[in-house]
């Protein structure tokens, strides 16, 4: 049963097809045959039965029935159901080369008529049609033992029971692995917790700008307005600068005429002001020409202003120079009045004629005086307007340029906006423009946009911000994967780094031990051979070892087959087989062969004694041999009840006394 292998399905078969013959010995001849025979005599082990394959017979087919095993339901000879080294051939051949395996009994007996009993036939539930024509079968015993099954469900248990453990251990491993890596998750949802906090607070201060910049947007919008009325303004302004300048430049002579020409001038100038007016409402972009002119009106009016300043100092001038000629006319008319009174004092007769000419003289200077007066009053009022219209002036020029200004910011935040939004600049816009754009068509398709653009409801306008700060999230996330996914693949390198050496020094050490436990087991057992071999698996760290020992003059076995003492002998064997391999400082024995007979006591203890030189042993025993290749015994004895005490020989010094002893009893 040892030799063959049984293919499945037929377990039953081949165990009924044997029967007693599966516990049978081979031999290599009829001389190892006689030996085993009379060594069972001898030492009255019982009866055996031997195959010596030398001089077995094999069996087989006569080959007038071979085409019957072609017929449905037939498997063929039996020895094609089993496996075995082929130097046993004649003995398969002889116990199964003549047997036949068939389905079942109606085959079985079919195929016996046809053959005429010329073969045994056996079905796969174990039911027997000899040669004879006896028919065996029925049901088995509950408790009956089919060798062959056993061993194969030996050995599936034995690899589901290693399939298990290895699941164990990778399942073990596995949560190992989990729980690592739950706690870098952990680890990782805290740092994420962390970033999505940064990232609410800055989400925050976005929507906060969003809010300020929306609120910019309007009031931009609403400069645009205060713009726009600002340059109807300007226009007006305009109109009343042209026409206070035309008053300006025209004399009080020729004031009425020139009110009318201005008014006239005015009327046209004011339609082509108008006229402007309206081609800067229709293009915006045409501001540039408005701020030219502007800045030209602008000059115009200081060079007015110069020029009115310069008329003011000569008025002043001129009115200084009345003041001194009245001056002077006061001292005349003094003198005409003294001269007056010396001529009347002088000569009476021609003092009325004379005072009537000197009257009429001081008649005529008065006039002269109130004609001076009055144009010195008129004088200084005409300053005075002047200085009152050259400040009314400064200060629509100072508000002209504040509204240039305006218009500058204004002008280049537009473009900014067009630039922005757009993507153009002035000379790109020039190709839009429309010289006859109907504004008020304008403001409608402006107003009709925006109930479209409200009706689209309200629009992320962070949408793009935010897809980049996903973007980069997602590619430091991303960067984190590539780091760990490395950090994997650097782990599994080291993993398979140390496997690697644990293998090769675990490969050493065995062949060591391998190698120490062959020594040692001959030694102990005066003979024989042992080995030791690992199992196959998968895993190689997982591998299982096999002992197998062949004390003298036995076959090489499973040590599960050997005795107890043969059992205690190779188990030693292979704890001397590891200390050679790797002495211990010290090594407590507990009753280690207890289970050994006196002879087998002293091998075990000579090799204590071997072992010692290398390691101190201290060995908890009963026997005598172990005892006497002791250097120091220790004894517990309890001479009162409960109380125990420890007795100690040193075996060295009792020898020396013993030997001292004799000595004196000699003499």
């Amino acid at each position: 049963g040892q030799v063959i292998t049984v293919k499945d399905g037929f377990e039953a078969a081949i165990d009924m097809a044997l029967g007693s013959a599966v516990n049978n010995v081979i031999t290599h001849d009829e001389d190892g045959a006689k030996l085993l025979v009379e060594h069972l005599k001898r030492n009255k082990y019982g009866r055996a039965t031997f195959l010596p394959i030398t001089s077995f017979k094999p069996r087989s087919i006569d080959a007038q029935y071979e085409h019957l095993l072609d017929r449905d339901g037939c498997f063929g000879v039996a020895t094609n159901a089993i496996e075995y080294d082929g130097k046993f051939d004649s003995v398969m051949r002889g116990l199964l080369g003549g047997t036949v395996i068939v389905d079942n009994v109606d085959t079985a007996v079919e195929l016996a008529k046809m053959s005429k009993y010329s073969f045994r036939i056996v079905t796969l539930d174990g039911d027997i049609v000899s040669q004879q024509g006896s028919i065996t079968g029925g049901s088995k015993k509950s408790d009956a033992t089919n060798v062959f099954a056993q061993e194969r469900t030996l050995k599936e248990l034995t690899t589901q029971v290693d399939a298990v453990k290895t699941q164990i251990e990778k399942a073990q491993n596995e949560r190992e692995e989990l729980n690592k890596r739950s706690e870098s998750l952990a680890r990782h949802i805290r740092e994420l917790s962390e970033d999505i906090h940064d990232y609410e607070l800055i989400e925050t201060a976005k929507r906060a700008e969003n809010t300020a910049l929306t609120a910019e947007l309007n009031a931009m919008r609403s400069n645009k307005e205060v713009d726009e009325e600002a340059l109807a303004n300007v226009n007006s302004r305009l109109a009343d600068i042209i026409a206070d300048l035309d008053l300006v430049e025209k004399s009080q002579d020729e004031l009425e005429t020139a009110q009318q020409e201005k008014s006239d001038g005015s009327d046209a100038e004011f339609e082509a002001l108008r006229a402007e007016r309206d081609r800067l409402q229709n293009n915006i972009n045409d501001r540039n020409l408005e701020i030219v002119s502007l800045e030209k009106d602008i000059d115009a009016l200081n060079t007015e202003i110069a020029r009115l300043k310069g008329e003011v100092v000569a008025a002043s001038q001129r009115i200084s120079a009345n003041e001194m000629s009245i001056l002077s006319n006061n001292r005349i008319m003094q003198s005409f009045e003294e001269r007056l009174r010396e001529l009347t004092d002088a000569t009476s007769d021609n003092a009325d004629k004379h005072r009537t000419e000197i009257e009429e003289k001081i008649n005529g200077l008065s006039q002269y005086k109130n004609d001076m007066n009055k144009l010195a009053v008129d004088s200084d009022a005409a300053r005075t307007e002047v200085n009152a219209h050259i400040s009314e002036l400064t200060e629509k020029k100072h508000a002209q340029e504040i509204s240039l200004a305006q218009i500058d910011v204004n002008m280049d935040l537009m473009q900014q906006r067009v630039g922005e939004e757009y993507g153009l600049g002035y000379e790109d816009c020039l190709q839009f423009k429309d010289e006859a754009f109907d504004a008020e068509a304008g403001e409608l398709e402006i107003a009709k946009l925006r109930r479209r653009i409200a009706n689209l409801g309200n629009i992320n306008e962070n949408a793009i911000e935010e897809a980049q700060e996903l973007s980069q999230k997602c590619s430091h996330m991303t960067m984190q994967r590539d780091d760990m996914m490395k950090s994997l693949a650097d782990e599994d390198r080291i993993i398979k780094e140390m496997s690697a050496n644990m293998m090769r020094d675990f490969d050493d050490c065995f062949e060591k031990i391998r190698s120490n436990f062959r020594e040692i087991f001959t030694e102990l057992f005066n003979g024989g051979t042992a080995d030791l071999e690992l199992t196959e698996n998968e895993d190689p760290l997982a591998r299982g070892v096999e002992i197998k020992a062949q004390p003298p003059e036995k076959q090489l076995q499973s040590i599960t087959l050997l005795s107890g003492g043969e059992k205690t002998l190779t188990a030693i064997a292979i704890l001397f087989a590891i200390m050679k391999l790797r002495p211990m400082p010290f090594c407590l024995l507990d009753e280690i062969e207890a289970a050994l007979d006196d002879a087998n006591v002293g091998r075990v203890a000579a090799m204590l004694k071997k072992f010692s030189d290398n390691t101190q042993l201290i060995a908890i025993t009963h026997r005598k041999p172990t005892m006497e290749m002791a250097d120091c015994l220790y004894g517990v004895t309890m001479e009162e009840k409960g109380v125990s005490s420890i007795v100690s020989v040193r075996l060295a010094d009792a020898l020396k006394n013993a030997e001292t002893i004799d000595a004196d009893d000699a003499n």
